[in-house]
Order: structure tokens, then C-alpha cells, then sequence
């Protein structure tokens, strides 16, 4: 009898398990699996004991019928579970085709800055490997290139100046779609073009209130309090040409890389990143000196057809407290001028 019993309740036991890995494998456990393997998208140090494996062999197993959970996924408000909805689409090929529009939408963001990151390069990534859907994604993004900006008729003003929303406006999602196009479509004229015009922003409205509540003497001022009011007026330069600048870097590293065509795009590209690169503006704080940094590593990508500003960029030798930092202005005039003497640039 006892047996019997202990035999009865192995058979129970086996179907139990059998139900919670078939119900583990199922499209409803599609959210538990993607944000488990989302959450494996941070530093070893810090990462989940489950590891990535377990997380992808659960929804290979389940297949495409995971693929509307995952385009659900891509605008969650959890980060876990939009990069790994955008990990997991990888997995399906060209089934993960209908996920493109929200893959861009990932792209462009805006979510919480402190991962978009990693997001980004996980969408970007997908949408690459997804070649069946690279005419559907060359279409939007070309659209939302077209797309009319709304009017910036008045400052921005921001209550909190590290995570406000509104500072993530519809001119850096612009540029973040410009990327993807440019990754897409190496050195696509409409893709450049944004990106340079972007690269030399101007907040008009904010310059025109710094200048009548501050005065002249405040031109380097990006925000200040709000008079009368809760808030400050912050500056859409910095996030606007710091987004370019971000994504003309990461772009100048690919492979695929190629400096523009047209004339006058490569000119205002060039005169946009000579002007990051040595900013009176910026201090010699960490942030601002690798913004310099990643100026001078977009230029010395330009290669030759930048050879015109190393007279602009020798100054910045002067800068004997950051000895990494010439190093890298050396690299880049080496680049850009191939019989750099130290002091000059040659005539050719």
C-alpha cells in the first residue's frame, strides 16, 4: 500500500512539473522569460545569477508566438523588459519582421536615460541581423527624418534637471532615428544631414530669456531658476548636440563608417565638431573632456578630408594637466594630417 502510494504521488509530482515547464514554455510566461534575460544586461559584478542561457532557451522553445509579447515588451516602462524584448526578437529572424516600427521607437527612446544605452544597442543590433526588414525600417526612418519639427517658440522649462522628460524633446529622438538610418544606410545624405544641423543647435528662445533675464555677461549660463516661479530654464543645446555628438562617435567606430558625400554636409559636420572639441564653454570637467574626446575621435575618422582644421585643433596641445587627452588630439592630427611636425601641417 505504501508503495503503491509513494508510487501514486511520484506520478503526481512528475505531472506537476510537467504542467509548470509547459506553462513556463508557454507565450503567457513570454514577460517573465524577457525580463529575466533583460536583467542580465548589466555589469558581471552585478548580474543575475540565472544568466542569459536559461532566459533565451525558454523563448526559443517557444517560438514566434512570442514575437507580439516581445513588440509589447519594447515600450514597457521596465528596462528589463525592453532590452530583453529587443535581445529576445534576435532569436526569430525574419518572423520578428512586424517588431521594426517598435524597434525604432527603442531606438529613439525616450525612456530613463541612465539605460537607453543599453536599449539603443540592443534594438540596433536586432534591426541589423533582421535584413528581411530593412526596407520597412529605411521607409520609417526616411519619414521620420521628413517629419516637420514642432515650432520652438518658447524655453524649455524642466523641474528637476537630471530626469525631467521634457528634456528628452523630439529633436534628439530625431537624431537617435538619423543614427539608425546611418547604420542602415552608411552615409545616407538625409541621415548626415540631420546629424550635422543638429551637431550645431541653437535654443533660441533659451538665448533670447538668458539674455533679458541674465544679460550678456551670462552667455555660458545652460539653466537658471525660473523668476517667480517653480523650475528653471534649461538650456536644449546640451542634450541636442550632446545626442549628435554621441551618435556621430558611435558611428564613426563602425565598420561601415563613411564620411559624407555632399560638400556642404561634410563642411558643417566638421565645423560642428571642431566647435565640441574645443568649446571655450566646456570646463575640464570628465564629462565635458570626453565630450572633446569623442569630437576629436569622430574627426580623426574623416581621415584626410579633414586636413583643413589642424591648425584649429594644435591649441589644444596646451593642455599640459591632461596628458591623455593630447595624446588623443595627437592621434588625430596624425590622422587628418599624415605629416604633422609637431606644430604644423604641411601644405599638400
Amino acid at each position: 500500500m505504501t508503495r503503491r502510494l509513494i508510487f501514486k504521488s511520484c506520478l503526481v509530482a512528475a505531472a506537476l512539473v510537467a504542467l509548470v515547464w509547459q506553462a513556463a514554455l508557454s507565450r503567457v510566461a513570454v514577460g517573465y522569460w524577457i525580463e529575466h534575460l533583460g536583467a542580465t544586461h548589466v555589469p558581471r559584478e552585478v548580474a543575475p545569477l540565472i544568466g542569459p542561457r536559461i532566459p533565451r532557451a525558454a523563448l526559443r522553445r517557444i517560438g514566434e508566438a512570442a514575437v507580439p509579447r516581445c513588440i509589447d515588451g519594447l515600450s514597457s516602462a521596465d528596462w528589463r523588459r525592453r532590452a530583453g524584448a529587443a535581445d529576445a526578437l534576435r532569436l526569430y529572424g525574419a518572423a520578428a519582421t512586424p517588431a521594426i516600427p517598435a524597434l525604432i521607437e527603442a531606438i529613439r527612446g525616450p525612456f530613463d536615460p541612465r539605460n537607453q544605452g543599453v536599449i539603443r544597442n540592443l534594438a540596433m543590433t536586432t534591426l541589423l541581423q533582421n535584413e528581411s526588414g530593412h526596407p520597412i525600417a529605411r521607409q520609417l526612418l526616411t519619414a521620420e527624418l521628413s517629419e516637420a519639427l514642432p515650432a520652438e517658440t518658447e524655453p524649455l522649462v524642466v523641474t528637476d534637471l537630471f530626469s525631467n522628460e521634457a528634456r528628452w524633446n523630439d529633436r534628439a529622438r530625431r537624431i537617435w532615428a538619423a543614427y539608425a538610418l546611418a547604420q542602415l544606410d552608411p552615409g545616407n545624405a538625409e541621415a548626415m544631414d540631420v546629424l550635422a544641423t543638429d551637431l550645431m543647435y541653437e535654443d533660441t528662445p533659451f538665448r533670447a530669456i538668458r539674455r533679458e533675464k541674465r544679460g550678456p555677461e551670462a552667455e555660458h549660463t545652460t539653466a537658471f531658476a525660473k523668476f517667480g516661479g517653480r523650475g528653471y530654464y534649461y538650456n536644449r543645446e546640451m542634450d541636442v548636440q550632446g545626442a549628435a555628438l554621441e551618435a556621430l562617435m558611435t558611428l564613426s567606430f563602425k565598420a561601415a563608417w563613411r564620411t559624407p558625400v555632399n560638400p556642404s554636409t561634410r563642411l558643417r559636420l566638421l565645423t560642428g565638431l571642431v566647435e565640441r572639441a574645443t568649446d571655450p564653454m566646456f570646463s575640464q570637467s570628465m564629462r565635458e573632456m570626453d565630450q572633446r574626446s569623442n569630437a576629436l575621435a569622430a574627426i580623426a575618422k574623416m581621415g584626410t578630408s579633414a586636413r583643413a582644421v589642424a591648425p584649429m585643433l594644435a591649441p589644444l596641445l596646451r593642455m599640459p594637466e591632461r596628458p591623455e587627452f593630447m595624446d588623443r588630439v595627437r592621434a588625430t592630427l596624425k590622422e587628418i594630417c599624415p605629416q604633422w611636425d609637431g606644430t604644423s601641417c604641411p601644405p599638400e
